[in-house]
């Protein structure tokens, strides 16, 4: 790292790209229909407590006074979700 660089140059990457193919499959083979509200809910999404697991994920880096911006990975090529702090 150079003299003249600010750890608030640093980057936090969520990946929120893929389409839970596997948990998908997961939900639709149970035998409990419990968890079957959540079909076709992408990962990042999912409810953790009261939110979803993004919202924990983007609490726990906000703080964090070197992280200068959050990008998030979807799944689209073109397009990206950025958000400073």
């Amino acid at each position: 790292m150079s003299a003249d660089c600010s750890f608030s140059d640093m980057k936090a990457l969520i990946l929120g790209a893929g389409f839970g193919t596997r948990l998908e499959r997961d939900l639709r083979n149970s035998n409990s229909q419990q968890y079957s509200h959540l079909i076709g809910t992408p990962k990042p999404l999912l409810p953790i407590g009261k939110a979803p697991l993004i919202d924990h994920w983007l609490q726990t880096i906000e703080p964090l006074k070197s992280i200068g911006n959050v990008y998030v990975v979807v799944s689209s090529s073109k397009r990206y979700l950025s958000c400073g702090f």
